[in-house]
């Protein structure tokens, strides 16, 4: 069970922090037991009494990745509503940008390596551009994440033949740490997405695990990614994704206090 979404805004606004992501563990149990609209109301009335801001949600993932890369339209179809209705909710918390993970699919039988990656291609581009016109209509941005596991999707090229597919209402959202475990800077990462980046998540790791851990506590070369920031189009938060463990207020606590010492001299918040 993830800590109370219900105090973590107010802990992050009393630390100076300007906006957050919603998690999706934040609301699995709630997903899962149906309970979403009405959770999303109440938080929602909570959140707009702060000044802190909801820049982003994440939506699902693992399942709903599997559905939408699906050879089964009807498992696909599923993940497809299930994302749109993922994408009413982040208009219900006023959030301007949902995080999807790509569609993934096991390497099919029988299909080179080049087959492989046309077929993912297309599905992505096809799901995408669907979802992304779904955003449009309830006002929320959709950002495809660059992914972990390699393959189709974990490179700038990959992002960018996606949200191609829509660019009005498609993006990307970077991931430092999925880029560093895939071998690549994540400053040359944001110069080759440059417009189409939409969104972020902020962390670091030793370039073979994903730690999740604060910026200079791996092997990113920050100072690179930084300058490149600075001179990309992209003017919306760095969001920092690190753990806070679960439902020890303490923790969480510390954390946010670490973050904000340690990244408020390179302008992260």
């Amino acid at each position: 069970m993830a800590f109370p979404i219900e105090k973590v805004p107010i802990m992050l606004q009393e630390e100076g922090f300007a906006c957050f992501e919603y998690a999706y563990e934040h609301f699995r149990n709630d997903d899962l037991k149906g309970t979403m609209t009405s959770r999303m109301k109440n938080v929602s009335d909570l959140v707009s009494t702060l000044s802190i801001e909801p820049s982003q949600m994440h939506a699902p993932y693992g399942d709903l990745d599997l559905q939408l890369g699906s050879a089964d339209k009807a498992v696909q179809m599923k993940g497809m509503e299930k994302s749109k209705e993922w994408l009413k909710y982040a208009s219900i918390l006023r959030v301007k940008v949902l995080v999807f993970h790509t569609a993934w699919n096991k390497k099919s039988e029988g299909l080179s390596k080049e087959e492989q990656v046309a077929q993912d291609k297309a599905v992505n581009r096809e799901v995408f551009a669907d979802i992304g016109k779904f955003g449009g209509e309830v006002g929320v941005k959709v950002a495809v994440e660059n992914r972990l596991e390699g393959g189709f999707g974990s490179k700038p090229c990959d992002m960018l033949d996606i949200v191609l597919a829509d660019p009005d209402h498609l993006g990307v959202c970077l991931d430092t740490g999925h880029a560093n475990v895939n071998g690549l800077g994540s400053g040359q990462f944001v110069r080759e997405l440059g417009k189409h980046l939409i969104a972020t998540h902020i962390h670091d790791n030793d370039g073979r695990t994903d730690l999740h851990l604060l910026p200079y506590m791996g092997n990113i070369h920050w100072p690179d990614f930084f300058r490149a920031i600075e001179e990309a189009p992209y003017r919306g938060p760095l969001i920092i994704e690190i753990p806070g463990y679960e439902t020890d207020e303490r923790l969480c606590l510390n954390r946010m206090k670490l973050t904000k010492r340690l990244l408020s001299s390179v302008f992260l918040i």
